[in-house]
């Protein structure tokens, strides 16, 4: 912003973020113990109870309202622009129906965690066994309309990045067992897959193959010769940036295998799966060149 003001999406990626995650719970408690301190022996918790229902409930707002506004961290919006490179026949229509889908899922995650986080307070606030009952009844209810639409969450994240991944000539073909859950620290969601998710499709006339996992990444476009020959390129990230135009920072722990009609590329470390359209990029570029790269 040309303002000098911070938006959402900048600030759930800044220091500052981290800050207030970090900081917020000891404010929190901080505030707690000096109101209960201020307090007469005896008297009846009431104030600390609302203090630290209100303390808390500021708290969980301010996340809330930054995951809400925030629409892609700036590692999904460097993953855009290279997407957007790469488009073969740009499909605005799916696109749109794409980002309404994950816009409808996070909403409802955000919601039904707001409104957990609410309930909790209230339960704090009240401080009565038959108010702590209804309130322990209300969370059953919210969890299971949590894992009832987790069941289409599961196909609309499906759909949604099927329409994303539509105009790159490619295909999600399998997707891995995961539990997805809010995540109350960045806006997105997050929580326990197992497997991997995997693309296919063909592209200027030669097959691709994706596997993205969190820890691990592989893309492979063309097709490697009968005899498994192969040749490891020892490419700096220096030299990947060089290629593909973008900075040395985004080729961290990424290596190549080539041949005379394919380039394969593996990525490791922890968000590897984040960088999928980086990795196509250079694995077409190098083939694009039809040379050996230089070290």
């Amino acid at each position: 912003m040309g303002d000098g003001t911070l938006s959402a999406g900048r600030f759930v990626d800044s220091v500052w973020w981290k800050v207030y995650i970090l900081g917020g719970p000891v404010a929190w408690a901080a505030v707690t113990v000096a109101v209960a301190a201020s307090r007469p022996p005896g008297e009846d918790s009431l104030a600390v109870r609302l203090t630290t229902a209100i303390a808390g409930g500021l708290y969980f707002t301010g996340i809330f309202v930054a995951s809400a506004r925030s629409s892609a961290s700036g590692a999904q919006k460097r993953a855009q622009a290279v997407r957007h490179r790469l488009m073969l026949r740009p499909d605005h229509d799916a696109e749109r129906r794409g980002q309404s889908l994950s816009r409808q899922v996070r909403i409802v995650y955000i919601g039904l965690a707001a409104l957990s986080v609410a309930v909790l307070m209230s339960m704090i606030a009240v401080g009565t066994m038959g108010y702590a009952v209804v309130g322990m009844g209300a969370l059953a209810v919210i969890t299971a309309v949590f894992c009832g639409y987790f069941l289409y969450a599961y196909a609309a994240v499906i759909r949604s990045t099927n329409a994303f991944v539509s105009g790159l000539g490619l295909k999600l073909v399998r997707m891995p067992a995961y539990l997805r859950v809010p995540a109350l620290t960045g806006g997105s969601l997050s929580g326990f897959t197992v497997g991997a998710a995997v693309y296919r499709g063909v592209r200027h006339g030669r097959p691709v193959h994706i596997v993205q996992e969190g820890a691990r990444a592989a893309t492979l476009v063309g097709e490697p010769s009968g005899d498994g020959s192969g040749l490891d390129a020892r490419i700096g990230p220096e030299r990947m940036a060089a290629i593909t135009g973008k900075p040395p920072s985004s080729w961290k722990r990424v290596a190549v295998l080539y041949g005379s009609s394919f380039v394969a590329v593996r990525r490791d470390g922890n968000g590897a799966g984040q960088w999928m359209f980086h990795d196509l990029l250079l694995a077409e570029a190098l083939l694009a060149a039809n040379t050996q790269p230089a070290t």
